[in-house]
This record gives C-alpha cells, sequence and structure tokens, in this order.
C-alpha cells in the first residue's frame, strides 16, 4: 500500500497559529461546500465546525477535535480559495518500503532524525508536538506530521553529511528531495 506524502511550506512558520486564524474562513468554506454536496465530507467534521463558530486556542481542544480542525484546513489548502502562500510538493511512499528503508535511521540516525522521520509517515500531534496525530474515525489513512523549518533544515543536513550514499533508491531519497525542494 502506497499512502500519499504532501510537503508543504508556508510563509509563517507556526502551523498552530495559522490554522487557528484561518478557522473562520475555513469553517465558512467547508459548511457551505458540505450544503452543496454532503457525501464528500467526513460527517464528525462537519458537526465539529457547525458547533464551534470560533476556536480560540487550538491546543486547549481534545485530541480528535483538533484533528478535525486540522483536517478541515488541509481541505481548504488543497481544494478551497485558500490565498495561504504555501509551496507545495507531493510524492507517493510504499508503506512497506519506507519500513524497510527506515531501518537505516534506525541504526545509524539520531533520535531526533528518528523522530521527524518518523512524523512524516505516522503523523503528529499539535497539541503537544512529540506524539502521533490522532486519527479522525472513518479517516484511517489521513494524518499529519509536521516539521519546523529548523527540523526540516536538521532532516536534510543529517541526511546530506551521513547518509548520501545509504539512501540512494529509496524511499528516503524521495522524502529528502521533497523536503530540499521546499526549502530551496
Amino acid at each position: 500500500m502506497a499512502v500519499r506524502v504532501q510537503f508543504l511550506t508556508f510563509q509563517k512558520d507556526d502551523l498552530e497559529s495559522l490554522i487557528q486564524n484561518t478557522y473562520p474562513k475555513v469553517r465558512e468554506w467547508i459548511l457551505k461546500s458540505a450544503e452543496e454536496d454532503i457525501d464528500d465530507w467526513n460527517i464528525e467534521i462537519i458537526d465539529f465546525l457547525e458547533k464551534n463558530e470560533q476556536v480560540k486556542n487550538l491546543v486547549e481542544l481534545k485530541e480528535e477535535e483538533i484533528s478535525r480542525v486540522v483536517s478541515s484546513f488541509f481541505d481548504y489548502l488543497e481544494i478551497g480559495k485558500s490565498k495561504i502562500k504555501h509551496k507545495y510538493y507531493q510524492s507517493f511512499l510504499s508503506l512497506k518500503r519506507y519500513k524497510e528503508d527506515f531501518k537505516i535511521i534506525e541504526r545509524f540516525g539520531s533520535n531526533n532524525l528518528q523522530n521527524y522521520f518518523k512524523f512524516i509517515i505516522e503523523g503528529r500531534s499539535l497539541k503537544d508536538k512529540k506524539s502521533n496525530f490522532r486519527q479522525i474515525e472513518n479517516e484511517p489513512d489521513f494524518k499529519i506530521g509536521f516539521l519546523s523549518k529548523d527540523e526540516r533544515d536538521f532532516i536534510v543536513s543529517e541526511i546530506e553529511d551521513k547518509f548520501e550514499p545509504m539512501i540512494k533508491g529509496t524511499s528516503i531519497e524521495t522524502t529528502i528531495t521533497g523536503l530540499w525542494t521546499l526549502g530551496n
């Protein structure tokens, strides 16, 4: 099975405040879109958006509510009329191959490198920035992994310095290509 991995960078590096600040527009767009065709939307997300006109502090929400807000934000970016400036790179990674290739990172990489790579596939919580993204019911394949600019730069630098020959032709090389492309 392959997983679609989207790499995005934003002019503002703080994903949390970006999501919080755009929430009213995201909410309005999704609810309007759902009126036109409810079958295209996760009903739990629609219910949450209908009940919550504002989100004052994203990290104070329950983990599953944060997941719904984050999912809505990325739907808005991908198919809405968002004016948020961002760079975008997409690739498909085989999960089986990624897990096999990840053994290189586990064997030779620092703990930070291992954690950052896990976030790319397993996702990352906005609530504590350390644990995995909590899946939304009925959307088991949807996960959000995010890195700060410093974390992204760390991965690219460490891979280029220590791993370049070992990753040729692996899913790690594909991941690094995406991260490198966005940083330049």
